[in-house]
């Protein structure tokens, strides 16, 4: 059933047991208590319910915010089910034409008051462009967003107002640091900066390459990437 408003902000109309691994501790909304980044790595043919729930709360409790916002927004229309089966299938032609095992793809989601912040696709890997790198690959963001009542304006009738955060966005970019540590990338991150989002990208110290890249997906936006240095002052190594 479709809702025509902004659920009440201790509901949710769809669950499920959010029991992936916790890789950057409760630190990254330390000012939000039982704000969490819940990280799936799931294999090629596992069902997803994560994703599933991902794209019902989207329908559910984003869509209705999204019309309060004052203008159209890139990532109304993004199938959270179809992009994860996206970078899966990319994931395995890869690793059949290396003769290797697939690359894995992490779905991230940050909650906090009971409700879903945040969301992030990770993987699979694309080659560096800027250097100097101890690496040729980085852990590449292929989809990233956060809730619409996080996003300045928003607009909402009185009383159906979620508390707005601020730091989800970059919360996910720490967890993608963390992410491509562990997969030997030393913090490097890649991405498309889609929906006029490149001056928060600047913003957090990662840098715009120009002109052609090695990432052939989504060609006219900007490709940004974050270093190893870079990576190190937005979340240090020892934390």
């Amino acid at each position: 059933m479709e809702t025509s408003g902004i659920a009440p902000e201790n509901s949710c109309p769809h669950s499920v047991t959010l029991d992936g691994r916790t890789l950057v501790a409760n630190k990254v909304l330390p000012s939000v208590r039982g704000a969490v980044l819940h990280s799936r790595c799931l294999s090629p043919h596992e069902k997803s319910e994560l994703v599933w729930f991902v794209d019902q709360v989207r329908r559910y409790e984003w869509f209705p915010a999204f019309v309060r916002l004052p203008k159209p927004v890139h990532d109304i229309t993004w199938n959270y089910t179809f992009h994860w089966n996206e970078r899966v299938l990319i994931a395995e032609k890869r690793a059949e034409q290396k003769g290797v095992e697939p690359e894995p793809i992490e779905l991230v989601v940050l909650t906090a008051l009971h409700r879903l912040q945040g969301i992030m696709i990770a993987g699979p890997s694309e080659e560096v462009n800027l250097p100097p790198s101890s690496t040729d690959r980085l852990l590449y963001i292929a989809y990233m967003a956060t809730a619409p009542w996080n996003r300045e304006p928003f607009l909402a009738p009185e009383g159906l107002v979620p508390s707005s955060l601020k730091g989800v966005g970059k919360a996910l970019v720490r967890q993608a640091i963390c992410l491509s540590r562990q997969l030997g990338y030393g913090g490097r991150i890649g991405l498309r900066a889609m929906g006029g989002s490149a001056a928060f990208y600047r913003k957090i110290g990662m840098t715009r390459i120009k002109g052609k890249v090695k990432c052939a997906e989504f060609p006219g936006d900007p490709w940004f990437e974050l270093t190893e240095q870079g990576a190190e002052t937005l979340l240090p190594s020892s934390s």
